[in-house]
């Protein structure tokens, strides 16, 4: 059983309020992430490079800027300057476009031309949608197969709108219907605030395979306060994704702030659907969202290093059963590791099978996996060297909880699930098992379990006849030092 390190007494990893420290041992992220964007004007210039995906290299201000105001826009919040913008837009002499700040642009449907590679300044980008079957957003970033294109230090916002489908946000990459082909793609240090009269998500990214998809976007240090629908939403957006699943590549969403106290709706901070190619999800900062991160028919995403406070309903929703197109292939292969959880109905809520990995992660909430299409069976794939707390005095939804009494619950036939070496603690009155399989199949291991208890249930482990249960310890009435956050080395 590996050690875990109690953080009540040790200053080794010190969580306050608007920043956190990623532990050591993990040679790819070792800054100190806070919950608001660097204002520094090239934050990314140390070398940190956080993900192994792509050969990422942080894209560098001009050194000339082009006032937008010296081309016919007003920015005085109330005048549409869309017409004013698609006119610059022309002008191939005109290679970045400057939003100065303390001026509002109100905006919508803008395609940013080939030519253009830098949108700057500290300005506010207001969303105004046209009358149009669809709402549009600020920006539609379409066919750049070859030219890069950086968005940096811009404020987001919307207005009220009449379309009740949001799916579109402020910032569109590719338009999900066609073979749209964009690529080199960074949103940083800029802000996007959402509106209660307008449900649409800050930045939502499409991908289909032909033509190359969309590859290579990198979404980080941004605050997204408010959103009611999602922060990032990414889809390929195909009804046969086994065949043409390879449309998104190569983007990842790192040392963001989410924040959705105020607001209603989906509030999901992130959003993969049908995507088969690495994907990175980091270093993010996360707080009453209604879901963290939703991976929908996903696979080859790693969710690594964040930090969720709050979280009214899954830091992790993982399922087959989709919103988005057929339901063609499971989910599985995805890695989640080393990040703090915190949620009110279950922290890690997986349907319908998953052979991902969940390693040297706290959590504070539970694990339920259940079957939702028949014949798939439930299962959470590998799961081991983490700490689960079930305690008033670490979930502040405890009182509230709504999901399985269980810390691990598997519902209806699980399958090819590897429980092991996890620390549990847990207030536990329920008859059902701490950790429980409802009915077994093949391959099910729990073995080399800590779990300490408080209550009067007696039932540890409940399990079919079938499951391999070996060196697992199960003592009742744990003292209170129990941890409220985790640090563990050794990260490959």
């Amino acid at each position: 059983m590996k050690k875990i390190i109690l953080l009540t007494l040790l200053p080794i990893t010190i969580v306050m309020a608007g920043s956190f420290i990623m532990t050591k041992g993990d040679p790819l992220i070792k800054t100190v992430i806070t919950s608001s964007p660097s204002t520094d004007s090239n934050p990314e210039n140390t070398k940190d490079n956080p993900t192994t995906i792509s050969n990422w290299t942080p894209k560098l201000l001009p050194t000339q800027k082009f006032n937008v105001l010296n081309y016919g826009l007003k920015g005085d919040g109330v005048t549409d300057d869309t017409r004013a913008l698609n006119t610059l837009a022309k002008n191939t002499n005109v290679t970045n476009w400057y939003f100065p700040a303390g001026k509002t642009f109100r905006l919508y449907g803008v395609i940013p031309p080939a030519h253009l590679t830098t949108v700057w300044g500290g300005g506010t980008l207001k969303t105004i949608y046209s009358s149009d079957t669809y709402p549009l957003g600020v920006f539609k970033i379409l066919n750049r197969p070859t030219t890069s294109l950086l968005i940096d230090n811009i404020n987001f916002t919307y207005v009220k709108k009449d379309y009740e489908n949001g799916e579109y946000g402020a910032i569109m990459i590719a338009k999900g219907n066609t073979a749209d082909s964009v690529q080199n793609v960074e949103i940083r240090n800029s802000s996007f605030t959402g509106n209660s009269e307008c449900p649409a998500n800050g930045i939502t990214i499409y991908g289909k395979s032909e033509n190359g998809g969309t590859k290579h976007v990198n979404i980080h240090n941004n605050k997204f306060i408010d959103i009611p629908r999602a922060g990032v939403e990414i889809l390929h957006r195909s009804n046969t994704p086994t065949t043409d699943g390879d449309g998104i590549e190569d983007v990842n969403v790192f040392k963001n702030s989410f924040d959705f106290t105020n607001s209603g709706g989906w509030k999901c901070a992130i959003s993969y659907s049908q995507v088969r190619k690495p994907c990175l999800v980091a270093n993010n900062r996360l707080n009453h969202t209604s879901w963290d991160v939703e991976i929908n028919q996903a696979v080859n995403i790693t969710i690594r290093n964040n930090y969720s406070t709050n979280c009214k309903q899954h830091f992790i929703s993982q399922g087959t059963s989709g919103w988005h197109g057929n339901d063609v292939f499971d989910v599985g292969e995805n890695i989640i590791r080393n990040n703090h959880f915190e949620s009110q109905t279950a922290t890690i809520h997986i349907y319908d099978g998953s052979k991902s990995k969940y390693y040297d992660n706290f959590i504070a909430g539970g694990i339920w996996s259940q079957q939702q299409k028949d014949g798939w069976g439930a299962s959470i794939g590998e799961f081991y060297n983490n700490t689960i707390v079930k305690d008033s005095t670490i979930n502040a939804y405890a009182g509230k909880w709504t999901g399985p009494a269980s810390a691990i619950k598997i519902e209806s036939n699980g399958y090819d699930t590897n429980i092991h070496d996890n620390d549990i603690y847990i207030k536990h009155n329920g008859s059902t098992g701490i950790i429980m399989v409802s009915s077994v199949g093949t391959d099910t291991y729990l073995t080399n379990n800590n779990i300490q208890r408080t209550g009067t249930n007696n039932n540890c482990i409940s399990t079919g006849t079938s499951a391999v249960i070996s060196k697992n310890t199960c003592i009742a009435n744990y003292s209170n030092n129990i941890p409220t956050s985790i640090s563990k080395a050794g990260l490959e």
